[in-house]
């Protein structure tokens, strides 16, 4: 037997073969999915037989009486009150007052009269504003916090170590028994002081290098040295910006004589100072001792400083000489709060 001769008919019909045996398995899976169609309707069927066979145990329900359920919160609102002058001898009567409208006698702790339904003034101790130590913290407030409300000494006292006093986490809001929630550390930020000092640099005088470039003699009024600078230098937080040669005429009784007004600009942030060659800077600067009353750290600042509290950080904006103001910029917000010499936690809440 020839093997070529019995591939050569199976090579020439095998597309034929392969269409045949999917034609095959296609007609296989109909008749599974046909068996598994006739399953789920036997199990189908059973189940709904058994949920037939089922009987509620109450067919029908009855609706709930509400009546009885109405009549017991009412008597629980409005206990019935026995009268004074019934049989004194067999019951005592609870302590009662006079209702403030229709003059009968009620409950002492009655909100409301059970009568004419007229609304009862609080007795003190139930006063959310009473205040028995007037110690300025609320008797309510006090309770809540674990406070003595007949103590005002507790006013005073720091009961979780933050740095703020019982009255000034009452003032805020917070909680005086947990150190991490507290007021704003600005609260207790203060000015201590303000200072002016006298601009200190003097431009004294431009020298030419042999190369063509400039130098210029700066001189800080108070020293004796002298610092020779180029385009580019820093000089105590100043950068040399730009220089212009000026000459202006002076009348004189010798006559007009020609005058070296040359103008050198030095930089720092945003603020540039012209120095006139030979005078002096009318300009003052200011430096503020801010005064941390949290801890009683203190920071010199001046406009465009930065500093820290508690991981706080806050950018000084401006130095208010006159009056005696600064204003600083906190870094996490940028609200901008104001600083005075007064405690601001005596002055309201504005630093929050």
């Amino acid at each position: 037997m020839n093997p070529r001769g019995f591939w050569e008919p199976l090579q020439e019909h095998y597309d034929k073969l392969l269409a045949a045996a999917a034609l095959a398995a296609l007609l296989g899976c109909l008749v599974y999915l046909q068996y598994l169609v006739g399953v789920e309707r036997i199990k189908f069927a059973r189940f709904k037989e058994r949920m037939d066979e089922m009987k509620p145990e109450h067919p029908q329900a009855e609706a709930v009486e509400l009546a009885v359920y109405a009549a017991a919160k009412v008597r629980l609102e409005e206990p019935p009150q026995i009268e004074p002058w019934t049989n004194a001898l067999l019951f005592v009567p609870e302590t009662r007052v006079w209702c403030v409208d229709c003059k009968r006698p009620i409950p002492l702790r009655a909100r409301t009269c059970p009568f004419c339904k007229a609304e009862q003034p609080l007795e003190r101790e139930d006063d959310p504003e009473r205040d028995e130590d007037r110690d300025g913290m609320k008797d309510v407030w006090e309770l809540a916090q674990g406070l003595n409300p007949h103590d005002p000494a507790d006013a005073a006292v720091d009961s979780d170590g933050d740095g703020f006093l019982n009255i000034e986490e009452f003032r805020y809001g917070t909680n005086p028994r947990a150190a991490e929630d507290h007021p704003p550390v600005t609260a207790k930020l203060s000015v201590k002081e303000i200072k002016a000092h006298p601009f200190k640099f003097l431009f004294k005088s431009v020298l030419t290098m042999p190369d063509g470039s400039k130098k210029f003699a700066v001189n800080a009024q108070g020293d004796r040295e002298t610092f020779f600078l180029k385009m580019g230098d820093a000089i105590g937080g100043f950068v040399v910006e730009a220089f212009e040669p000026r000459l202006e005429e002076v009348e004189t009784r010798a006559g007009n004589l020609r005058r070296d007004r040359s103008v050198l600009r030095i930089r720092q942030g945003e603020k540039v100072i012209p120095l006139v060659l030979g005078e002096a800077v009318p300009h003052t600067e200011h430096t503020a001792t801010l005064l941390s009353r949290v801890d009683g750290s203190e920071f010199a600042v001046k406009p465009g400083d930065g500093f820290e509290i508690r991981g706080e950080r806050f950018a000084v904006i401006s130095v208010d000489m006159r009056k005696q103001v600064v204003v600083i910029e906190r870094a996490v917000d940028g609200k901008r709060l104001e600083l005075g010499k007064l405690p601001q936690m005596d002055t309201g809440a504005s630093g929050e």
